[in-house]
């Protein structure tokens, strides 16, 4: 059974999310699709917040300030283990690229990447050399995946001795 970890709390994203209606420039998520042209990003319709509503989301913002440092220690601690768990299984992606600068000689391979967890809701994507294209003709069976999972594994291992993703 494969299980799907729910995404990292991310203390900057909340905080936005609840400062969004004080400032409704930024506030776009209420904007009318149909009507794209002539309300320079505007909302088409104001945001309605009624008084409750806004103290509801005020005592929200209270409450993440007075626990920014708990909330931030919570992020740091679920990002660290999203990493270990991308280093036992890493998802990984194949792709074959085609390298088109030398025109006469063009070359295809197969790479495989990867998406490093990182703090504040980030990601780094890690992309590594699996072979030349034309080794794997049909790169989306099973074995050049297994192949490809390994692979990303030693190097995300060596990478993360050496100090290099944090």
């Amino acid at each position: 059974m494969r299980y799907k970890f729910p995404q990292v709390l991310c203390f900057d994203d909340w905080e936005d999310l609840y400062k969004m209606p004080d400032n409704p420039r930024s506030f776009r998520m209420m904007r009318d699709s149909e009507d794209e042209e002539g309300n320079n990003g505007e909302p088409s319709k104001p945001f309605s917040e009624n008084a409750e509503m806004k103290e509801a989301r005020k005592e929200v913002l209270e409450i993440l300030e007075k626990n920014k440092i708990q909330v931030m220690q919570i992020e740091e601690k679920m990002v660290k283990y999203m990493q270990l768990h991308t280093l036992e299984n890493p998802p990984v992606y194949l792709a074959k690229i085609r390298d088109t600068r030398n025109s006469e000689n063009e070359t295809t391979s197969l790479t495989a990447k990867t998406f490093w967890p990182m703090m504040h809701g980030q990601k780094k994507e890690i992309r590594i050399y699996i072979g030349k294209g034309d080794e794997y003709p049909d790169h989306k069976l099973g074995y050049v995946r297994i192949l490809a999972k390994q692979k990303m594994k030693e190097h995300l291992l060596e990478r993360y001795k050496n100090g290099e993703l944090k």
